[in-house]
């Protein structure tokens, strides 16, 4: 069998995403989110399903990804050697110091039943189907409290529609910082802007968005425009 590459995992603890709704596993540094990753940081480790994310210099693996959780099944050493003998992560929510890839799995497959989600996950989706803005809120604050950096924007926007601006400006500009190719973050940003008195600060965001909107149609055009000079 021919030994794997070296690569150089991050120290930094990952997080870990058990998400059923979505079918997806996400095991990443603290603080990353995935909607802030280009595919050029993925690199494919087990068929389409299992694949490492690298930082923005692609020299450092932050953690990896499974997308079809339900469909992966066990592989062997030989086949799949960085797999088993990759580089080695932390993940302070399963209890493991310095585990592979495959040794994580393992115990993710064991600590969570089919259909059980994280915690992150739980509150995220209670979010998206609550009945109105107030009821969704104390559950994507949840989501964010449980390592879901992603309800930075959810939680963001849900503050603005309740005219919570200042708390919604500074999720919304956060967000901005993680996920910076999110034109629809750029938008919100700068309604929560405006709302707070920050022009200039709107008109770059706005201006942003539609750098970044082609296909997206956030609407950010037409609220520079609103803004006039």
């Amino acid at each position: 069998m021919t030994a794997p590459p070296t690569l150089t995992a991050t120290t930094v603890p990952l997080h870990l995403t058990v998400d059923p709704w979505w079918d997806l596993v996400e095991v990443l540094a603290f603080g990353t989110d995935c909607d802030g990753i280009g595919a050029s940081r993925y690199e494919t480790l087990v068929e389409d399903l299992v694949a490492f994310v690298f930082d923005e210099a692609h020299e450092t693996v932050i953690g990896f990804v499974v997308q079809g959780w339900s469909e992966l099944e066990d592989f062997e050493q030989e086949d799949t050697p960085l797999y088993w003998d990759g580089p080695r992560f932390d993940v302070p929510a399963l209890g493991l110091p310095s585990a592979t890839v495959g040794e994580l799995l393992v115990a993710i497959r064991g600590r969570f039943e089919e259909g059980e989600p994280t915690a992150d996950a739980m509150h995220f989706h209670m979010a998206m189907s609550a009945p109105s803005p107030a009821k969704a809120l104390p559950h994507w604050q949840l989501a964010l409290e449980a390592g879901d950096m992603k309800a930075h924007y959810s939680l963001g926007y849900t503050l603005y529609d309740l005219d919570e601006y200042h708390r919604a400006y500074g999720h919304l500009r956060r967000y901005t910082e993680l996920a910076p190719a999110n034109a629809w973050a750029w938008c919100w940003y700068g309604q929560a802007c405006e709302a707070v008195d920050l022009p200039g600060e709107a008109r770059d965001a706005y201006l942003r968005a539609i750098e970044l909107d082609e296909e997206e149609e956030t609407g950010a055009d037409e609220l520079l425009d609103e803004m006039g000079d």
